[in-house]
Formats: structure tokens, C-alpha cells, sequence
């Protein structure tokens, strides 16, 4: 699992876990999303658990997001988008950030059980972009 909590629930219900490093690969994620637009594009991250899921989904041969009506958007970037970093060369990611304009953005840090991770809250959006940049 990429969350703790559904890890716990897992483990109190008896279904055994295991981490992405302990299987040869994966048939199928399937997760949520946080926004989709009608164009089908969506974000994910509002979690705060990005960087997990994203190592999990590229480990997938498929990936499969559910979302009921109340995450469809017309546009996305209603919230901050988070990005995750560890601290180890974060600054690197800030001056991108900083290149491409991206100015506006707060940092919070927290501790998951793999250690320290910063939380960039960024609106990186512009009402003419319909995809997330890419640092």
C-alpha cells in the first residue's frame, strides 16, 4: 500500500502486505484520482503520498483510477498540487520551479515511515494550460 493508514486497516482485517520491493512486479494499481477534466486528464497527489504512488503505478502493467462524479472538472488545478521531494538535492527543484515561473508555492515537512519528505504546495496553473509542466 502507499498510505500507512490502508496499510494498518489491511493488517488489522488479516490481508497480508507487502512492499514494491518484495514482488517481481505488479498486474493492476488501482487508485483514486483527484481531479479529472473533460478531456480525461487528471492529477492525483492531494494525499500527499505522490511519490509512492507514482513508484508503485510505473511498477504496474496497468493502472486504474476510480473517481466518482464529485472529482470531474471542467479544468484542473482547483487546489495546490503537491510534489514531493526529499530533502537530499531539493534545491535543484526549487530553482526549476523558479525557472519556469512557477513562484508561488508553500513548503510544509512531514515523516512518513521512509523518512522525511517536503510537500510543495504549488498552484501551477494558468487558465491556458491544460497539462501539468513537467520539471
Amino acid at each position: 500500500s502507499t498510505s500507512d493508514r490502508t496499510a494498518a486497516q489491511a493488517k488489522a482485517l488479516g490481508i497480508p502486505m507487502k512492499s514494491v520491493d518484495e514482488v517481481d512486479h505488479l498486474d493492476l494499481t488501482i487508485d483514486g484520482a483527484d481531479e479529472i477534466a473533460d478531456d480525461f486528464q487528471g492529477v492525483k497527489g492531494g494525499g500527499a503520498a505522490l511519490l509512492f504512488e507514482k513508484i508503485v503505478a510505473i511498477n504496474s502493467d496497468k493502472v486504474m483510477w476510480i473517481v466518482d462524479e464529485s472529482k470531474m472538472v471542467h479544468q484542473l488545478g482547483a487546489f495546490g498540487l503537491p510534489v514531493e521531494v526529499i530533502p537530499y538535492g531539493s534545491q535543484h527543484g526549487f530553482e526549476k520551479m523558479a525557472a519556469r515561473a512557477i513562484t508561488q508555492y508553500s513548503v510544509k515537512s512531514t515523516m512518513n515511515s521512509s523518512g522525511p519528505i517536503l510537500i510543495i504546495l504549488s498552484s501551477i496553473y494558468t487558465s491556458t494550460q491544460s497539462r501539468i509542466p513537467t520539471l
